[in-house]
């Protein structure tokens, strides 16, 4: 309703415009056969003036004109303290839902790493103590990282590097076994 009260406002402005471009246009004798050479600009702009459609009104301008004085309206009347009350909660409301899913998100990890060994997080099945032997944990080789710790690319980079480096330096154990008189 208020948008509509705004074009009409403003398709009645354009009316008065209409008029006032027509009786100057009228008064200055701007038809094509009685205009003045000097008043050609002033003619043209009454001209176009005249031939506006008063019902051809921006609506997504009044639109935004009207929802701006609407908020506005809301706004003016609210202290500095209220607003600075109303972001704070805003963002502390933010920041405790976001500390709360993410607590969430670790209990739920660590309890399907809980179910995925066993009761609790140190113990091993029997049948799997008795099929293999304690397995000892993956040590990386120097220079080279565990796999998935990085990607493909930087892997055979890195990879191609460090056979590089064995080829231009040899280790320690094979120098010394060579030397003679050792």
């Amino acid at each position: 309703r208020d948008v509509n009260s705004k074009v009409q406002e403003h398709a009645t402005a354009i009316l008065q415009e209409i008029a006032v471009c027509s009786k100057r246009y009228q008064d200055n004798r701007c038809e094509p056969g009685l205009r003045v050479p000097g008043m050609e600009d002033d003619c043209n702009y009454w001209e176009n003036c005249m031939l506006r459609d008063p019902t051809k009104v921006g609506r997504a301008k009044v639109s935004a004109e009207t929802l701006a004085e609407i908020i506005n309206g809301f706004i003016e009347p609210i202290s500095l303290k209220t607003m600075l009350f109303f972001v704070l909660m805003f963002f502390g409301t933010l920041v405790a839902s976001n500390f709360a899913f993410g607590a969430y998100r670790h209990s739920r990890v660590q309890q399907q790493h809980v179910t995925q060994s066993g009761d609790h997080p140190g113990a091993r099945r029997r049948d799997d103590v008795m099929a293999s032997p304690s397995p000892r944990p993956l040590q990386p080789v120097s220079g080279l990282p565990l796999l998935g710790t990085a990607s493909p690319r930087s892997r055979s980079r890195s990879a191609s590097s460090t056979s590089r480096q064995h080829r231009l330096a040899p280790s320690s154990d094979l120098y010394q076994r060579r030397r003679p008189g050792r």
